[in-house]
């Protein structure tokens, strides 16, 4: 059985736990008996808790915006593994984690803010600090060699394997009580920052599934950045990844869009954004300024993505601003 088919069951069984509409029973985190879940903002649910040197956090939901989540503040430096089951992280110093990816960051003692993508977002934060992070790194001398040789406090994204999804899966599985719980969660954390420092640094060569998978992730990147290229299309974005126009489109199969509607719909996103904090634009103007072909082609799209006209949207943005005004007078 392939990586991608191995992959794709994984993701069914989980998903296939409960019922989808409580979302706090479907996160992994929600056996911690000592867990706290906070109220959902926005769409998105968090479960964290702490024992001893271990401190974890789970995120799960969908907001309809950028939605921004502070790391657990322990008073040092916390040694992070981050584990994105879906969606996109976006790190403070601009690096991105995205969907079947996990990557290693260090923060400091001050407040550090993540900022999840406007689509469905399911990730694990798992953390060390404290004599646990020391006796880690002294462990995996690989893993404190790449730190000491990045500027940066975060190292790169690799493919999550079935391997570490066989970890996790594991220790959310025990019943964990308040007595093997610490000891279980270090296991696993244990197991996961060594699977993750190997393939940091004896990178194995990908498989057919693997390669497109990294294809597709580094391509919606790309169009993220570069959506306001005019002639953004298939062969501009296979030019620029080095690889062929088929393997771009093989890529984006079995996802819920394709590269074209890719493209059109993180531009439909950007137009929402200036439809809210730009009025002097007008839509036509936005439709130009985003390579649209002419206002009503965009309004069509607009009502196709987000279930209302460009007009409407405009005009929802403006009582909302009157509304916060009056309150705040």
């Amino acid at each position: 059985m392939s990586h991608r088919e191995l992959s794709h069951l994984w993701k069914e069984a989980v998903v296939s736990r409960r019922s989808p509409r409580d979302v706090a029973k479907t996160m992994h985190l929600s056996i911690f008996s000592q867990g706290m879940l906070s109220n959902p903002a926005e769409g998105i649910h968090l479960i964290q808790s702490r024992m001893d040197d271990i401190v974890i956090l789970e995120v799960k939901g969908q907001s309809a915006g950028l939605h921004a989540v502070d790391l657990p503040s322990v008073g040092n430096e916390v040694l992070w593994l981050s584990i994105q089951l879906q969606g996109k992280t976006v790190f403070p110093n601009g690096a991105n984690n995205y969907a079947d990816c996990l990557m290693s960051f260090t923060a400091q003692s001050e407040r550090y803010t993540l900022t999840l993508a406007a689509e469905r977002q399911w990730a694990l934060f798992l953390g060390l600090t404290g004599n646990s992070r020391l006796q880690l790194l002294a462990e995996l001398p690989a893993l404190r060699q790449a730190y000491d040789e990045q500027q940066h406090n975060t190292l790169r994204s690799i493919s999550i394997s079935y391997l570490e999804r066989q970890i996790i899966e594991g220790l959310c599985k025990k019943a964990l009580g308040p007595f093997n719980a610490l000891y279980q969660t270090g296991v696993a954390i244990g197991r996961l920052f060594s699977n993750y420092t190997i393939q940091l640094t004896q990178p194995r060569i990908l498989s057919k599934e693997e390669t497109l998978i990294q294809i597709y992730h580094r391509a919606l990147a790309y169009v993220q950045e570069h959506y306001l290229i005019y002639d953004l299309t298939s062969e501009k974005i296979a030019d620029v990844l080095g690889c062929s126009v088929r393997n771009l489109t093989r890529a984006f199969e079995g996802r819920s869009l394709g590269v074209k509607a890719t493209i059109i719909t993180v531009r439909l996103y950007k137009a929402r954004e200036l439809l809210k904090s730009q009025s002097d634009l007008s839509i036509a103007d936005i439709a130009a300024k985003l390579h649209f072909p002419d206002a009503k082609h965009f309004a069509v799209q607009y009502k196709k993505c987000f279930c209302r006209t460009p007009r409407e949207e405009r005009k929802t943005g403006t009582v909302l601003i009157k509304d916060r005004l009056r309150k705040e007078r």
